[in-house]
């Protein structure tokens, strides 16, 4: 009871914070689910086994919505001090999806080319910064 009572940090609402520690995990097999979807349509595509349109509609049916389902989830998880990567995730999150959405756009005719591509190569960079700090977080930590 002594160690619990040592670890407990005041001003910090426990019971709040094991809420979201739970549905943070509840989340994370429907996340990983949700982009291995996504991944292997890409992967159909890029074979040819998946035209432009089909994955277009893919992305437009099934990707997106999905992804601003989660992202909703993730949204309303707050904030997580004591699990900083949430907030990668969530960044990251919001990038695949703005992606989508500006693909499934230059498809349809809705968006401005240039600006999209423009947007796109903003986005890939931001994509590749937040990945490399989801890596550095989870990379393993060397002992003497």
């Amino acid at each position: 009871v002594s160690a619990l009572v040592g670890l407990a940090r005041p001003g910090v609402d426990h019971r709040a914070l094991f809420d979201s520690q739970s549905l943070l995990a509840d989340l994370q097999p429907r996340l990983r689910a949700a982009e291995a979807a996504l991944q292997q349509d890409a992967k159909e595509h890029q074979q040819g086994r998946l035209g432009g349109a089909g994955f277009v509609e893919a992305m437009a049916q099934r990707h997106i919505p999905a992804y601003r389902a989660l992202g909703e989830e993730l949204a309303a998880l707050g904030p997580m001090p004591d699990a900083p990567a949430v907030a990668d995730i969530r960044e990251l999150h919001g990038i695949v999806l703005e992606v989508m959405t500006l693909e499934v756009g230059k498809h349809q005719g809705s968006v401005d080319l240039a600006q999209a591509d423009a947007r796109l190569a903003q986005l890939s960079q931001r994509m590749l910064s937040v990945g490399a700090r989801l890596r550095a977080k989870n990379a393993p930590t060397a002992r003497p």
